[in-house]
């Protein structure tokens, strides 16, 4: 099993999700994940690739850390066709409880600019 095989799956599943898996690069930037996993209603998420038995280089794991610390989830080590699958049932869930929580906020602000129409 090659990384590219791992790649093209979670490409993939990310599309059938309906999502954009997008190679990153970041030139001048050495060490960022491979993919970068965007979904409707504006979830983020950073995906590292890898054959399997690979793992990420020290100049991966600081980047991985960097990004954690802004408040990105990076998923540091997926590097077979089963991680792909459970990486999706994750993003599934993820990007469910991200549209319940948008869905919520959205509805404060509603009432929030209600409230000051009718205080006017």
């Amino acid at each position: 099993m090659l990384e590219k095989d791992i790649e093209a799956r979670l490409v993939r599943k990310v599309r059938e999700l309906g999502g954009k898996a997008y190679k990153f690069e970041s030139p001048g930037t050495l060490g960022v994940p491979d993919r970068l996993v965007c979904m409707p209603e504006g979830t983020a998420v950073f995906v590292e690739l890898k054959a399997p038995g690979k793992t990420p280089r020290p100049n991966q794991l600081h980047r991985h850390q960097e990004l954690r610390a802004l408040g990105f989830p990076v998923f540091g080590c997926v590097d077979s066709l089963e991680a792909v699958d459970a990486f999706i049932g994750w993003l599934d869930l993820f990007c469910q409880i991200n549209s319940a929580i948008l869905s919520a906020t959205l509805e404060l602000y509603q009432d929030y600019q209600e409230m000051l129409d009718n205080a006017v």
